[in-house]
């Protein structure tokens, strides 16, 4: 595991890169920018961070975090120290694995639509079936495995390799008898049944991508030549020859690492190779497996992780009921200093109805907050809040942020209060700029500093319940 941080540059030549396969890291790059397609447009334009970029002697994973399968290696990037330590992220993350682990749906439309780990099931498949589609080539030009199978007979005529010892001996009892041996050939091999297992695990989980990427967005151009592979491994486990093992394959359990030891033990040449990428394969699926291994390890856009983390402590700041997180976590209800309030994520829908200003602009959109505390009783909005994974905002977040306050508050509200999450470099201090009956706070948000700022923004959302 080679660990890489965001929006570094790293050279080919670079130390930690050293033995990284990097024609196989361009041709990855490049196909995560041609599948975006997968992503729909509208979480497509919720990210913020550009797409990792690749050239013939640089990497730059930009701001995206996660495993990156290469060659024989895996990649890890982490966030840049320099914002956030290791440690504070890797906080960040057991929190989040354990309580999106509940949210369960929720958690697969993350996966499926804000990162790229649909993206890397399709790489993780594309990548072995091509592989084990050349082996599989090179082992049946050569020497397919066979055991051979030796057996005696009786009978009054010889139909086989005399045995004259056992003949002799029946002469001597029954004169018309005579013992010969056949010999013959089984392809019901470990080796074999290894190898109809592999092409129907690559089938099963290439098809099952394949209708459910086509629904979604039609089949890109990218992934006709890939059903060609889905086609070779249907056809191989449909010959005759290997049709008799079908079965026999999915029974034997070749992830117990004593019967790979024993398949390794009678293989040879290519066969071997077979089993190393066998083995190879079993290990880059685990990675995508449990929800923490998949939440761990999907590559996925830094200010998202950071966003989900606000929203849990949102969640955990005003003790939301678990039962409404649950049901559904992006518009959740919960009670306050008696009001009955809720919380919006990232929804336009149940906000909308808030907008005075651009929705009157001919061709102007909405923009969504990452955050809105609606007060559905007075019908107005308490509070909208944004998360910022940066420790210094640009001029483009202000005016963004501006320009909810404005359109979503000043329409209805006396009094118009932002909150802006950002991680701090060195301070737990909330900075409040108050002009007139606007007032916006800086909020520095990190495992570190949340205990600190935790009761001020309770009190922030208090003031204007009053």
């Amino acid at each position: 595991m080679v660990e890489l941080y965001t929006w570094r540059k790293y050279r080919r030549d670079d130390e930690k890169l050293a033995g990284i396969d990097w024609e196989e890291l361009q041709r990855l790059v490049e196909l995560i920018s041609k599948l975006q397609v997968i992503i729909p447009d509208e979480y497509r334009e919720t990210i913020e961070e550009r797409l990792p970029t690749v050239s013939e002697d640089t990497f730059n994973p930009q701001g995206w975090i996660g495993t990156y399968p290469v060659g024989k290696k895996l990649l890890r990037v982490l966030p840049d120290p320099k914002l956030i330590p290791k440690d504070q992220f890797e906080e960040m993350m057991s929190e989040l694995a354990g309580w999106l682990e509940y949210l369960g749906p929720f958690l697969e439309d993350f996966l499926r639509f804000c990162s790229l780990e649909p993206i890397f099931k399709f790489l993780l498949c594309e990548s072995y079936s091509r592989r084990l589609t050349e082996y599989t080539e090179i082992a049946l030009s050569h020497f397919i495995p066979r055991d051979v199978l030796t057996s005696e007979h009786i009978s009054p005529e010889l139909r086989g390799r005399p045995l004259w010892e056992k003949t002799l001996s029946l002469r001597a009892k029954a004169t018309y008898l005579l013992a010969y041996g056949k010999v013959e050939f089984s392809f019901r091999t470990l080796q074999n049944l290894l190898l109809v297992r592999f092409h129907a695990e690559l089938f099963r989980e290439m098809k099952e991508m394949m209708i459910r990427l086509t629904s979604e967005v039609g089949l890109p151009e990218i992934m006709k030549d890939w059903k060609v592979y889905m086609q070779y491994h249907e056809a191989f486990i449909n010959n005759h020859l290997w049709r008799e093992l079908f079965e026999e394959s999915l029974e034997t359990v070749f992830e117990s690492a004593e019967i790979l030891e024993k398949t390794r033990r009678t293989a040879k040449g290519i066969w071997r190779e077979i089993i190393d990428l066998w083995e190879a394969y079993r290990f880059r699926r685990a990675f995508l497996s449990g929800y923490k291994d998949r939440f761990d390890n999907a590559p996925k856009p830094l200010s998202k992780i950071y966003e989900l983390w606000c929203l849990k402590k949102l969640c955990d700041i005003f003790e939301i009921d678990r039962k409404e997180i649950t049901s559904f976590p992006c518009r959740v209800k919960f009670k306050y200093v008696g009001k009955t309030l809720t919380l919006y994520y990232t929804m336009e829908r149940g906000i909308k109805k808030y907008s005075g200003i651009l929705c009157k602009i001919p061709g102007a959109s909405l923009g969504i907050p990452d955050f809105v505390i609606e007060n559905g009783q007075e019908k107005k909005i308490v509070c909208i809040m944004d998360a910022k994974c940066k420790s210094k905002l640009s001029t483009e977040d202000a005016q963004r942020f501006l320009s909810y306050i404005f359109d979503y508050m000043y329409p209805h509200n006396d009094q118009l209060i932002g909150l802006i999450f950002f991680v701090p470099k060195n301070t737990v201090k909330i900075k409040t700029i108050k002009v007139k009956e606007t007032e916006i706070h800086l909020i520095p948000m990190t495992p570190s500093t949340y205990i600190h700022v935790k009761d001020k923004i309770k009190s922030i959302i208090k003031t204007n319940l009053s």
